[in-house]
């Protein structure tokens, strides 16, 4: 990368300064605003030293005191930032301390330096060890976390090698461009001169991300191919808002800009104030609100955000975390521990959800033609029924005399659900003989991600106590269609007319076995789609933190009777998507600001 960044560095230099052609790139917003500055490349620490060392002891000792220094940086950021405002990175910089200090990984690099390498070509060695396990894992999920483990290591080699930083002589209003970034790198930088940050890669659940979120600093990610089009010192725009960049701004560009962040700035301030008031509707109306969350650093903000409780907990991720199969007493600890977090809200732990594009490097690997719909999530448990069994029996026991609800993914028959049941039956009843403090209550769900499921729902109404619906396979099963395919990326959409009609039908059908329905996935991330949804009558939905401020805004100033007539209108008459139509409502109600339409 480095070596990418020094070459471009001397292609800009004989560019001709007379380009002045203004070009509109657009990617995915990891963090909302707008910003506008000059370009400042990101370069990740480099080392040249030898890799080969005489002494081992030589070279252990100054990895430990390296290891040292950089807890005592590590220690002074966090301090920067334990203001409330700054509360996120404080929390996400503690659990990157943690990470800093796992014995496992300094094992690992104590263990490269026995075999005769220096501290810094150990570390090296860990890191690209690290980075190809990642490369193996198809989760995007995870691989948005290997920016912290490349932060960890170039950090690390910088204390060793006595590398200064930050970069000197930065323009007062910059922009940094990088391949990616790491949550310490972004709070290396003044805050009060960065202006916005894009990247080549990333995803929009990296803990960079969710600091860039909490400072306020507009991110916009997945610009291929970016640095090949950059130019040192020029002026560039990064919209969070719309996820794109504009290279090379007119003067009117600018201006529409800068006027852009001032209203984005007003609209934070707004979402504030909604922070503690409840998410009801302007005819009174309550919409439930819950958490999606993964790694312990989610679970955080289950109070802070005044949500309901975890409304999708997947157990899959810490999984993929490890080096090895975690046994049971590994599980129970981790599921005991989120519920100590949740301090008394509802959790609802989805089951394995592996195989498709989670793979973890210490299991089998099936190679499927289509991998989304091929060996997978439950099919993947009940044909590993040790795999499940374990799984269930480690959450009995972390839940020792609290609510436990477990949830099986991508459930396509009657006869599938029933039988992960019987092994939750099985694993409870075990439990009881051996005298073991049971769960105070236990309620068992499914995730609705198949259409087929749909029809079986009277075979099974009086053993499912609730439902989610997972709209991301939901949408592409129903359309048949591979949502990770470009060229159908916007062929289809989710405001469509027989889409949302099949939402309502699912609904129905709840309501008609009284089972509790939510929602979660991509679909509830947009507060239009939101809009809809709760017009065909849900209640209730999951989403990741980002989303809860706008969501909340939007359902408080809603009417909802009214919109439900606006919808059963358009249900009955609309031809194709009814997104035009939700736009124009929701733009002439005030429902939302238009740069979320």
């Amino acid at each position: 990368m480095l070596s990418k960044l020094n070459e471009l560095e001397k292609t800009f230099t004989v560019q001709d300064d007379t380009y002045h052609e203004s070009l509109t790139i657009e990617g995915i917003s990891f963090s909302g605003g707008v910003g506008v500055g000059e370009i400042v490349l990101h370069q990740p620490r480099s080392w040249s030293h030898f890799r080969s060392s005489n002494s081992t002891s030589y070279e252990r000792d100054r990895l430990r005191l390296a290891i040292r220094e950089m807890m005592e940086s590590i220690d002074d950021m966090v301090k920067d930032h334990v203001t409330s405002a700054h509360r996120d990175p404080q929390e996400i910089l503690e659990t990157y301390k943690t990470f800093a200090a796992d014995r496992g990984w300094i094992k690992k690099i104590q263990a490269q330096i026995q075999t005769g390498l220096t501290a810094e070509a150990a570390v090296d060695a860990v890191r690209r060890e690290s980075r190809d396990k990642y490369a193996q894992i198809g989760n995007k999920y995870l691989k948005g976390h290997l920016a912290d483990l490349e932060d960890l290591a170039n950090r690390l080699i910088a204390h060793l090698t006595g590398e200064d930083f930050p970069q000197k002589d930065l323009p007062s209003d910059m922009i940094l461009i990088a391949h990616q970034m790491g949550p310490a790198e972004l709070l290396d930088y003044d805050q009060r001169n960065l202006r916005g940050v894009i990247l080549e890669e990333g995803i929009h659940t990296s803990h960079m991300a969710i600091v860039a979120r909490a400072m306020g600093i507009p991110v916009v990610g997945r610009i291929h191919n970016l640095l090949l089009n950059l130019k040192l010192g020029q002026k560039i725009i990064v919209d969070g808002e719309e996820g794109t960049i504009t290279l090379n701004p007119d003067p009117i560009q600018i201006e529409e800009a800068q006027k852009k962040s001032l209203t984005f700035s007003k609209w934070k301030t707004e979402l504030k104030a909604l922070a503690n008031l409840p998410t009801e509707t302007k005819d009174g109306m309550l919409i439930h609100l819950q958490l999606n969350a993964g790694l312990m650093i989610d679970l955080q903000y289950i109070h802070d955000s005044k949500v309901e409780g975890i409304g999708l907990y997947r157990t899959e991720i810490p999984f993929m975390m490890h080096s090895k199969f975690p046994d049971v007493e590994v599980q129970a600890q981790l599921y005991a521990d989120v519920l100590d977090h949740a301090k008394g809200k509802p959790v609802v732990f989805r089951t394995l959800d592996l195989g498709g594009d989670k793979i973890v490097p210490y299991m089998w690997r099936v190679t499927d033609e289509n991998p989304a719909m091929g060996w997978r999530a439950i099919r993947v448990s009940l044909d590993r029924p040790a795999l499940l069994k374990q799984q269930l029996r480690a959450l009995i026991q972390a839940a020792s005399d609290r609510d436990l609800n477990v949830m099986f993914p991508l459930i396509t028959t009657a006869e599938e659900y029933l039988r992960a049941k019987k092994f939750l039956n099985e694993e409870m009843e075990r439990a009881k003989s051996k005298s073991e403090i049971m769960p105070k209550n236990v309620r068992v769900g499914l995730m609705v991600e198949t259409p087929s499921i749909v029809w079986e729902l009277d075979q099974i109404a009086s053993e499912v106590d609730f439902i989610s619906l997972g709209t991301n396979d939901l949408f592409q099963f129903f359309f048949a269609c591979d949502r990770t395919n470009p060229n159908l990326a916007h062929r289809y959409d989710v405001l469509s007319l027989g889409y949302l009609r099949f939402l309502r039908l699912i609904l129905n059908q709840a309501e008609v076995y009284k089972i509790p329905l939510s929602v979660c996935g991509e679909m509830v991330r947009n507060p239009l789609e939101i809009l809809a949804l709760m017009g065909i009558g849900y209640r209730s939905f999951s989403m990741n933190v980002s989303s809860i401020p706008a969501i909340k805004r939007l359902v408080r100033n809603t009417n909802l009777s009214d919109f439900k007539a606006y919808m059963e209108n358009a249900l009955g008459t609309s031809k194709g998507s009814l997104r035009e139509g939700l736009k124009k409502f929701a733009t002439e109600n005030g429902l939302l600001p238009p740069h979320l339409l």
